[in-house]
């Protein structure tokens, strides 16, 4: 059966690469699905730019799997374009997925967004990044506006094991 849905891929996605066919096979997925690379930047990059947000929204889901640090730009770029909410919040999500450091200065940005789920994800995101800068910018979110941005913030803080900032939590604290 694997010899068969192997065959079947092989031939259904042309631009496919070999290894893809074969964990495609592996997966038992005879769908005919190609996995984004590298060499996909430009034409994904293109598509980001697109004014369709679910053509966006495809593409920063392709961007996710290539999980490079020469996506960031790119992501960078859109989030700093003025898009839909729905992009936004999907390409802050991708980010946080990623956990690449080059990614921490357009999440700090977002982390004064005008909306609070906007700033949350940015918040969320930072947090999967290990770098030394993060716990200082996730200690600037206990003392956000909204209540469930502290929240996220002082978990975020949790998570990444920063002790040094239980002062700013527990004042953050104070202030619920």
């Amino acid at each position: 059966m694997t010899i068969v849905i192997l065959l079947s891929v092989s031939f259904a996605v042309p631009g496919a690469s070999q290894a893809q066919r074969r964990r495609a096979a592996a997966a038992g997925d005879d769908s005919p699905r190609i996995v984004a690379t590298l060499a996909d930047l430009d034409r994904l990059t293109e598509e980001l730019a697109s004014p369709n947000d679910d053509t966006a929204r495809a593409a920063i889901d392709s961007l996710q799997v290539i999980d490079h640090p020469r996506i960031v730009p790119p992501l960078a770029t859109l989030l700093r374009s003025g898009r839909s909410d729905v992009v936004v919040d999907k390409a802050l999500d991708a980010l946080g997925g990623l956990g690449h450091a080059s990614a921490i200065e357009v999440l700090t940005e977002f982390t004064s967004h005008r909306r609070a789920s906007a700033r949350r994800r940015a918040f969320q995101a930072l947090a999967s990044i290990e770098d030394d800068r993060v716990a200082a910018i996730l200690e600037r979110g206990l003392r956000d506006s909204d209540r469930s941005v502290r929240g996220v913030a002082a978990l975020a803080l949790g998570e990444i094991g920063a002790s040094a900032s239980l002062d700013t939590l527990f004042h953050a604290m104070e202030r619920n």
